[in-house]
């Protein structure tokens, strides 16, 4: 933020020179200017506008004072607002000139973050210790100490992935549904950066190949150096092929098939590039591509009583695809809110599996120790809560009213 002095009263007055000034100053700031909008007033100022990819770049000019107000903000680390003030100075002719600065968002050493929870609901963190902070070609990437929750993946200013709790989530993402079949052999992570999808499924001893598919090769790079704690090496085992693609694209053209297909993404945000992974093509698609008697489980987003639309719709759409699906949820403290998770087969799911045969199962076939997943966690996740089960038949209060479905059937106890 600037405030600069003894400029010339003309240049001020001047509409052209004032829009080249900030044109240049975008490029010198190393910004990319979308638009720019200059309005003269009468009888003397100027007001110009400018939109940046990376935030705005604004000045206010009063000629008669020879005084300009400039403001230039800028996110991600290849900005250099620095250099832009520094020429605007110049370029404006200043005699003298005040400077203030602020460091915003994750960028900064210290601070906080508030992460809305629903429209009307914050999440407000600590965030310290920024490790990694850089604007890809997708989103802004942050790696930092989130509060209590230790070292955490954040991507546009939503969090991912806590060190602290985040095999909360994994463990009930990946094992409901390897545990369906008898020896899952292969494995496809749609998203899943991180690498905790990839380690949870890699600790199946039947398991030969694990394919994940991001979209974004520097959240993957960033992960793997700076979140061990997360991915715990998953990345160097020899099984997992990471692809960087886009996960759509990818299911279209590989003729491919796996034994379980997870959907690891962010929460299905009105207006998100991902939406069409939550649509019924999508799930038509993964399920051309699962083999027989495969299982697809998928991360569905929030899903406290006040917000149950996203889910009603994507419960709309796996009916499309799939003969079977199961709801569950679980949650996860560093999110501040429960989420939704969905499992869906050609098969019904057993929805009262016995506890000492899932545990069975884990001992001879999981390798290393599970911290929250086992029989009676299962159990317990395949009881859907009433309020849920009126969600995905469409029968919430925030969703829109469709014929009925048959309750999912109960089957011959889990793997015999």
């Amino acid at each position: 933020m600037l405030e600069l002095y003894g400029c010339p009263a003309s240049l001020l007055d001047d509409p052209g020179q004032i829009t080249k000034i900030l044109e240049e100053a975008a490029v010198v700031s190393k910004s990319k200017l979308l638009n720019l909008l200059v309005h003269p007033f009468a009888p003397h100022g100027v007001t110009a506008v400018g939109l940046l990819a990376e935030s705005h770049i604004s000045v206010h000019t009063w000629p008669e004072y020879g005084y300009a107000a400039v403001d230039l903000f800028t996110c991600g680390s290849d900005a250099k607002p620095d250099a832009g003030s520094a020429y605007l100075i110049q370029a404006l002719q200043a005699r003298r000139h005040s400077l203030s600065t602020a460091r915003r968002g994750l960028a900064a050493d210290a601070g906080w973050m508030n992460e809305p929870l629903t429209p009307l609901d914050i999440y407000r963190r600590s965030v310290t210790n920024v490790l990694y902070s850089k604007r890809s070609r997708f989103q802004e990437i942050c790696i930092a100490e989130a509060g209590a929750y230790g070292k955490s993946l954040i991507l546009d200013d939503q969090l991912q992935a806590a060190s602290a709790d985040e095999f909360l989530y994994h463990e009930a993402l990946v094992h409901p549904a390897m545990i369906q079949l008898s020896s899952p052999r292969s494995v496809l992570i749609l998203g899943g950066g991180d690498g905790g999808a990839a380690r949870e499924a890699l600790r199946w001893r039947s398991v030969r190949r694990v394919t994940m598919v991001e979209i974004d090769r520097e959240v993957v790079e960033a992960c793997r150096e700076h979140l061990p704690e997360i991915h715990q090496g998953a990345f160097d085992d020899g099984r997992l092929e990471v692809v960087i693609d886009d996960a759509l694209d990818f299911l279209k053209r590989t003729d491919q098939l796996w034994d379980v297909i997870v959907s690891d993404l962010p929460d299905p945000d009105d207006g998100a590039p991902w939406l069409k992974l939550f649509a019924r093509g999508c799930f038509e698609t993964v399920h051309g591509r699962l083999s027989g008697g495969g299982c697809f489980v998928m991360q569905a987003g929030p899903v406290s009583p006040v917000c149950t639309a996203p889910l009603a719709q994507i419960a709309r759409d796996l009916r499309g695809a799939f003969p079977h699906a199961h709801f569950y949820t679980n949650f996860i403290p560093s999110f501040g809110i429960p989420l939704a998770f969905v499992l869906a087969a050609d098969r019904p799911f057993p929805v009262h599996p016995n506890p000492e045969v899932v545990d069975r199962v884990i001992a001879e076939r999981v390798s290393g120790r599970l911290r929250m997943f086992d029989g009676a966690a299962f159990l317990g996740f395949m009881q859907t809560p009433a309020y849920l089960r009126e969600v995905v038949r469409g029968q919430g209060l925030d969703s829109p009213r469709v014929p009925a479905k048959p309750s999912l059937a109960e089957t011959q106890p889990l793997m015999g």
